[in-house]
């Protein structure tokens, strides 16, 4: 099961990462497409190359396990690369709300004085238990 899981994830990954290669080639849904086949490719070479193995077609086998170490090495990359661009897409999301964040921080002082400043408020006695803990 964990496996099917990881096979997924990795589909996952390249089809995001060759999609965004697709989207700058004019293409995103054929290098999207490319990305899965070889994705799950490079699930089906290891079963392929024992099968060659078996089979006493020893130099077939090797390729085949040259070609499974590449598709690897490729699917790889590319998950490090999808993940790398999400890291990247959220840091910019924060330095676009980071402003707003330290503008909250300032009234937030702002807010609580003018909640002491009223009379018999709930709001008030709230904030008060809050700070006796």
């Amino acid at each position: 099961m964990l496996s099917i899981a990881t096979a997924t994830l990795s589909a996952i990954l390249t089809a995001q990462f060759m999609y965004g290669i697709g989207l700058a080639m004019g293409e995103p849904v054929l290098m999207t497409t490319l990305g899965i086949v070889l994705d799950f490719a490079k699930c089906a070479t290891p079963m392929f190359v024992l099968f060659l193995f078996s089979q006493k077609q020893y130099v077939s086998a090797f390729f085949a396990l040259a070609l499974s170490l590449t598709l690897s090495l490729v699917s790889f990359s590319a998950s490090v690369a999808a993940l790398e661009q999400g890291v990247v897409a959220s840091q910019k999301i924060v330095l676009l709300i980071k402003p707003f964040l330290d503008k909250l921080k300032n009234i937030k002082p702002k807010l609580t004085s003018y909640v002491f400043l009223r009379p018999n408020n709930k709001v008030q006695t709230l904030l008060l238990n809050l700070k006796e803990r």
